[in-house]
């Protein structure tokens, strides 16, 4: 038996490697995993300032995009306003033809006054008036809809940021108030259809709805809304989350007469 034992220990010692400790060779293959990843950081930076510029120009060819189109409703406004003294000043007044002038005068500044409604807003994005870094409530329009119970609501979250990393979070809008005198709480987006917290993702600015326009909501009867509670949370990117709070009759009186043009 101390044979058998003796001879697997010369087995087991003949299968044994000698490996040789090369300091200079170590220190060859961490100085070549620093590079690497120094070239991958420089890369991965490089991408993030072309996609970023990119939505950066993006930007920018939307509000010189509405720039011009004013000029075109600024001329074309100035043409039938002076047809419209021509028809008046003639001798032979077609009604109806004055009529249809008007029509299309009015129309176009309602156009002129909606294209300068979203230059304000492209500029507000691309040059903030308010400079400090951070996630902003950028809008927040409440109206009132067709029916007592009815309303209108639109939302645009954004970020002042000189790097413009990409945010994710959740948005949240609640409303307390009265329901039958017993203090209550609903939210805003389940009212109108919508994700009680929906996703963020953006790097500049994200809407509520997606197209700028209005989300329609109603209260339930015998509800008496009296604050409203937005709250902004970042998951990632750096940014701190937000919260705001509205006065419900305040803020329907601040935008009294967007009724119209929202619908």
């Amino acid at each position: 038996m101390a044979l058998d034992s003796d001879q697997n220990d010369l087995k087991s010692a003949s299968n044994m490697k000698v490996i040789h400790h090369d300091p200079v060779r170590e220190r060859r293959k961490q100085k070549a995993l620093i590079i690497l990843i120094m070239c991958f950081g420089v890369m991965a930076y490089w991408f993030g300032g072309i996609r970023n510029a990119s939505e950066s120009e993006s930007l920018k060819q939307k509000n010189s995009q509405l720039q011009s189109d004013l000029s075109r409703l600024q001329s074309q406004n100035e043409k039938l306003a002076s047809r419209v003294a021509v028809l008046e000043r003639s001798g032979q007044i077609d009604r109806q033809a004055t009529e249809n002038v008007r029509t299309q005068v009015r129309e176009l500044e309602e156009e002129k006054a909606e294209i300068i409604r979203n230059m304000a807003f492209y500029q507000s994005i691309i040059a903030p008036e308010d400079l400090r870094e951070g996630v902003k409530l950028n809008a927040f329009d409440l109206v009132s809809g067709d029916a007592p119970n009815q309303f209108k609501l639109r939302m645009v979250v954004s970020q002042v940021s000189r790097s413009n990393n990409f945010l994710r979070g959740t948005l949240s809008a609640s409303v307390k108030g009265l329901r039958d005198g017993k203090p209550e709480t609903l939210s805003l987006l389940e009212l109108s259809g919508e994700e009680e917290r929906p996703v963020l993702g953006f790097r500049y600015f994200q809407s509520f709805p997606d197209d700028r326009g209005f989300m329609n909501l109603e209260l339930p009867e015998n509800f008496k809304p009296e604050k409203i509670t937005i709250n902004v949370r970042i998951r990632s990117g750096g940014a701190k989350s937000l919260e705001k709070v509205f006065d419900w009759q305040e803020e329907l009186a601040a935008n009294v007469g967007q009724d119209q043009r929202s619908d």
